[in-house]
C-alpha cells in the first residue's frame, strides 16, 4: 500500500528513497531486474507488463512467482540469442575485412624491402 506524506519535506523524501535503494541492494536483486522509480516505487524490468511495487518485500514476493520465473527464463534465452547474433555479425564483418587487411600488409612489406639499409652500407655493397 502507498501512504501519502503529511508535508513536503524533501530531506525526509531523500532519506526514504536512499533507504529503498539500500533495501534493494540488501535483497540481492540485480539492477537489470528492477528499477527504482522517481516516486520511490519499484518496477520489475523482467516481466513484459512491468508491474510496479510499493516495497522491496512485495518485489521479492513477485520474483518468487510463477509468471516472473517464466518471464525471466524467456528474457535469459532472448539475451543469449541477441548476444549470439551480435557475435555472428562481428565475425562476418571480420571475415569481410580480412582479405583487404592481408593485401595491405603484403603491399607494405613489398614496398619497404631494401629501404632499411644505412646509406653507407648501400654504397659499399
Amino acid at each position: 500500500m502507498s501512504f501519502k506524506r503529511a508535508n513536503d519535506d524533501s530531506a525526509q523524501l531523500n532519506r526514504l528513497q536512499k533507504r529503498r535503494v539500500e533495501e534493494l541492494f540488501t535483497e540481492n536483486i540485480p539492477e537489470s531486474d528492477a528499477k527504482l522509480l522517481s516516486n520511490g516505487r519499484f518496477a520489475c524490468l523482467v516481466c513484459k507488463h512491468n508491474p510496479i511495487f510499493d516495497t522491496v518485500s512485495m518485489l521479492v514476493v513477485h520474483r518468487k512467482g510463477k509468471k516472473h520465473i517464466i518471464n525471466a527464463e524467456y528474457k535469459g534465452s532472448h539475451d543469449l540469442e541477441i548476444g549470439n547474433l551480435i557475435k555472428k555479425r562481428q565475425h562476418e564483418e571480420f571475415l569481410q575485412l580480412a582479405p583487404f587487411q592481408h593485401a595491405t600488409i603484403v603491399m607494405v612489406d613489398n614496398s619497404t624491402r631494401g629501404h632499411h639499409m644505412i646509406p653507407e652500407q648501400r654504397n659499399q655493397s
